[in-house]
């Protein structure tokens, strides 16, 4: 006879996870709270998850890949690298302004970084595969003769230096202004810094 699969509930766990974690703080969630809502017995929990750690990588793992959907260029294969450029920023700018659950998780990984270790290897993690996409931008941009540059992963390290901290400081922080100025702004430091206007990409 054959035996039935058994029902994987980490996809349920993190959801749940997430949600105890945007309401309390992570210091505040247990697993007996994330068994009561998933409905399950809070010993089958840790056939996913050996420690609330690992709970909280997969938390941010699972953000982190939400956002990549919505943000990165992947759709604009035969664009132009300023195309791609513009299309990442203001989609990584807009994403956050209206996703304050996506913005909340960012923050909350920056700080878990500070003092976890296995948050700051993912956070690491997650910043250098950033940094390459970017940086893998700007070198076609340099082969298609867009712009120039010294050392590409410098200004790709710049870009995204730059871009986190205007998302931290303007997107819902203690910056004051219209969003849409900000983005302009954002977009205009980039422009001077490559020395080249970024396209935006329903533009030909």
């Amino acid at each position: 006879m054959r035996r039935m699969a058994r029902k994987s509930f980490r996809p349920e766990i993190i959801q749940q996870g997430r949600e105890l974690f945007l309401e309390q703080g992570g210091e505040n969630i247990s697993f007996s709270q994330i068994a009561q809502r998933v409905k399950i017995a809070q010993p089958s929990i840790y056939n996913h998850f050996a420690n609330k750690t690992d709970l909280l990588v997969a938390i941010f793992e699972d953000a982190v890949s939400r956002g990549r959907v919505h943000t990165w260029p992947d759709a604009l294969v035969d664009e132009s690298a300023d195309k791609k450029l513009h299309y990442y920023m203001t989609n990584t700018w807009n994403f956050f302004r209206n996703n304050r659950e996506a913005y909340k998780l960012t923050l909350a990984r920056y700080y878990y970084a500070t003092f976890n270790d296995e948050v700051r290897k993912i956070n690491e993690k997650t910043v250098l595969v950033a940094r390459s996409m970017i940086k893998k931008i700007i070198d076609e941009g340099v082969e298609q003769g867009v712009w120039t540059t010294e050392s590409s992963e410098a200004t790709a390290s710049t870009i995204q230096g730059i871009l986190m901290e205007e998302l931290i400081m303007g997107v819902h922080g203690t910056a004051v202004g219209d969003g849409d100025a900000q983005l302009r702004r954002l977009i205009h430091v980039i422009e001077k810094l490559l020395n080249a206007p970024l396209i935006p990409a329903d533009q030909p």
